[in-house]
C-alpha cells in the first residue's frame, strides 16, 4: 500500500502544472500523510525486545525447569536475554510449597536497584509456573509499550518558532540501602592449638546499585560464641571459651552482579575468653577481656529471593596477650600475635 500511494504522490507533483489548486492541496495532505505513516514505522521498529534477566527457582515437586519457564514467557511475547555483565532489570522468580497448594513469588529487581514483588498460588507447581510466566510476559509488554510511546515523542517534530524549554534532569541522590539479618557457621585458628568452632548472629546493611559499579559503605555486627576441645599438657586439662561482638565496617561495595558482592572490610572484636581448669587439683576459671583488630574480606550471593549465601576470610591481631598456666608453671596457652578467622553462614535480605 505505501508503494502505491508514493507512486500517485509522484505522478502529481510531475503534472502539478495541470492541477486545479484544490487537487494541489489533496496533494500536499496526502504527502504529509505518508510523512506520519513512515514515522510511526520508524518508531515500532526501535521498539526492540528489552534484554532482561531471569533468577528462576522452584523446590515445589514436578515443576518446570528454567528452559520451560523461560519458552512459557517467549509464547506470550518477545523477549531476549540479557549476556553476562550486560545491566539489565532482573525478574527474580520462586516457586515453593505453601498452604493453599503452591506459591510464586516474583521479584523485578531494577537496574537502579529499586523492587517490586507479587505473589501467585497455584493448585500445582505448573499451574503457578504458568501464571507467572504470564504475569511476568505482561510487564515485558508494558514495559515495551512505554518505550514506543517515549520513542514517539522523541521523534514528534518541533514548531520552528517556539524556543524549546530547558529540560532539568534528576538525578538519584544514591543506591537504595538494603538489610540482611542471617547467621554463619565460623572457625578460628591460632587462637588455640586446636581449631576453635563457633557460630554468630547477625546484621549487616549494604548500599547496593547495578552491575559492575561501586557503592557503599556497608556495615556488619555479629554476636557470637566459640568453644575449643579441652588442651592437656603433662596431664594436666584446661578449656577455652570465646563471647564476642564483632563490628566489620567496608567503605567500599563492590557489585559484582547484580546479585553479587565483594566487601574489603576492617574489623574490630571485643568480647572475653573464659579459660578453666579441668580434672585438676583446685581448678579455677578465669575470664579476661579481648580485644582484636584487623581486616577481612567478605563475598555475599543471592541464591533465590531474599535468600543469601555469605562466605569471609579476615586476620585479626590481639591487643591484649594474655598467657595461661597451672599452677606447676606450666603454660596452657599464650595469645599468638595473629589468628585468622572463617565463616560460612545464610542471609536473609527483609524487603
Amino acid at each position: 500500500m505505501r508503494d502505491r500511494v508514493l507512486n500517485v504522490a509522484v505522478f502529481v507533483v510531475n503534472e502539478r502544472a495541470i492541477i486545479e489548486p484544490l487537487a494541489m492541496a489533496r496533494a500536499l495532505t496526502m504527502g504529509v500523510a505518508i510523512s506520519v505513516v513512515l514515522a510511526a514505522s520508524s518508531v515500532r521498529a526501535q521498539a526492540a525486545p528489552e534484554p532482561i534477566r531471569v533468577a528462576y527457582t522452584a523446590f515445589a515437586q514436578d515443576c518446570p525447569d528454567t528452559e520451560t519457564f523461560w519458552q512459557r514467557v517467549l509464547d506470550r511475547t518477545a523477549a531476549e536475554r540479557a549476556g553476562a555483565g550486560q545491566p539489565a532489570p532482573t525478574f527474580r522468580v520462586l516457586v515453593a510449597p505453601a498452604d493453599a497448594g503452591v506459591e510464586a513469588v516474583l521479584e523485578v529487581v531494577e537496574i537502579d536497584g529499586s523492587t517490586t514483588e507479587r505473589t501467585l498460588v497455584g493448585r500445582d507447581c505448573d499451574e503457578a509456573v504458568s501464571a507467572v510466566a504470564l504475569v511476568v510476559a505482561l510487564a515485558i509488554e508494558e514495559r515495551a509499550q512505554e518505550r514506543i510511546e517515549q520513542a514517539a515523542i522523541a521523534v514528534e517534530p518541533l514548531d520552528a518558532t517556539v524556543e524549546p524549554e530547558p529540560v532539568i534532569a534528576v538525578v538519584p541522590v544514591g543506591a537504595p540501602w538494603r538489610t540482611r539479618i542471617g547467621a554463619s557457621f565460623v572457625l578460628a585458628a591460632g587462637r588455640t592449638p586446636d581449631a576453635l568452632f563457633g557460630a554468630d548472629l547477625w546484621v549487616a546493611i549494604r548500599q547496593e546499585s547495578a552491575s559492575g559499579t561501586i557503592v557503599g559503605p556497608s556495615f556488619r555486627v555479629a554476636l557470637g560464641a566459640a568453644h575449643a576441645a579441652s588442651i592437656s599438657v603433662n596431664g594436666e586439662r584446661a578449656q577455652f571459651d570465646w563471647v564476642t561482638a564483632r563490628l566489620d565496617g567496608c567503605p567500599i561495595s563492590i557489585a559484582l552482579t547484580p546479585d553479587s558482592f565483594l566487601e574489603p572490610c576492617a574489623v574490630v572484636e571485643g568480647g572475653a575468653l573464659i579459660g578453666a581448669g579441668v580434672g585438676v587439683a583446685d581448678a579455677r576459671t578465669a575470664a579476661r577481656p579481648w580485644v582484636a583488630v584487623g581486616g577481612s574480606v567478605r563475598l555475599s550471593w543471592r541464591i533465590a529471593a531474599g535468600l543469601g549465601l555469605e562466605l569471609g576470610v579476615g586476620v585479626l591481631a590481639p591487643l591484649i596477650r594474655d598467657r595461661f598456666f597451672f599452677a606447676s608453671g606450666v603454660t596452657i596457652l599464650q595469645v599468638p600475635e595473629v589468628s585468622g578467622i572463617f565463616d560460612l553462614g545464610l542471609s536473609w535480605t527483609i524487603p
